[in-house]
């Protein structure tokens, strides 16, 4: 499985709430950078109805 770069996860447990756990749960998510997160957010959603169908 990808993995955010050191620059990205430099930049996301900057933000304030954001730690080690957060990262790994959007890894697991399916969104592992910060290049395409709206992409892979939508294909996170259409995942989560095909299962509740």
């Amino acid at each position: 499985m990808p993995h955010f770069s050191a620059p990205e996860r430099t930049a996301l447990l900057a933000i304030k709430g954001v730690g080690p756990c957060a990262l790994k749960r959007l890894e697991e998510c399916g969104i592992p950078n910060l290049h395409h997160p709206a992409q892979a957010g939508s294909q996170l959603c259409t995942q989560m109805t095909t299962l509740r169908a």
